[in-house]
């Protein structure tokens, strides 16, 4: 069996056209985060990973037969001045376990100066670059998401791998192979 790796995906997404009434936009919103945990659920849980769950639930009506209308999805935030909608999917990705910095830094514990990992956010230093193979693993999840989700039209635009962040307030994405 393979190691897993815990990521944090963040998908901005653009909801349908409603007349603008709140609850219509809710819904929306509800829709969107359950069709996307159905693709997740069908195309990339046991086949790239898995994801942790309650992802959250959503009220989104599945006719007048069904006992509830309580249906499983990612969780969304709703748009908050400048940052969009975004759904947040949480998980583990099947991969070999990798070191996700370079190097080690100095620490400062009990009066005495130790190296340690080079961890935490932001790690703008340069002694806190990520290694190659985190990079590595950040484009395979991408992938794994761009062929899972196929219902709705969503954006990666912030990824968390081995606690390493790429895109949105973060470092850039890792230039994907074949890629200008």
């Amino acid at each position: 069996m393979a190691n897993r790796i815990p990521f944090v995906a963040y998908f901005k997404v653009v909801l349908e056209q409603t007349d603008g009434k709140r609850f219509e936009i809710w819904r929306s919103r509800q829709k969107m985060a359950s069709l996307i945990y159905a693709d997740l659920m069908a195309n990339f849980e046991d086949t790239f990973g898995n994801l942790t769950l309650p992802g959250g639930s959503a009220t989104w009506s599945a006719g007048v037969d069904a006992l509830s209308t309580l249906y499983d999805s990612v969780a969304y935030k709703p748009q908050f001045g400048d940052s969009p909608d975004i759904l947040t999917v949480v998980g583990f990705f099947n991969n070999d376990a990798v070191v996700p910095y370079k190097n080690t830094k100095p620490v400062i514990a009990g009066n005495e100066v130790w190296l340690g990992p080079a961890t935490g956010a932001p790690g703008y230093a340069p002694f806190a670059d990520p290694t190659t193979a985190n990079d590595t693993v950040c484009n395979a999840l991408r992938t794994a998401f761009d062929d899972s989700i196929t219902s709705v039209i969503v954006e990666l635009i912030r990824l968390e791998v081995n606690g390493v962040a790429y895109g949105r307030e973060a470092r850039h994405f890792p230039r994907r192979a074949g890629s200008e």
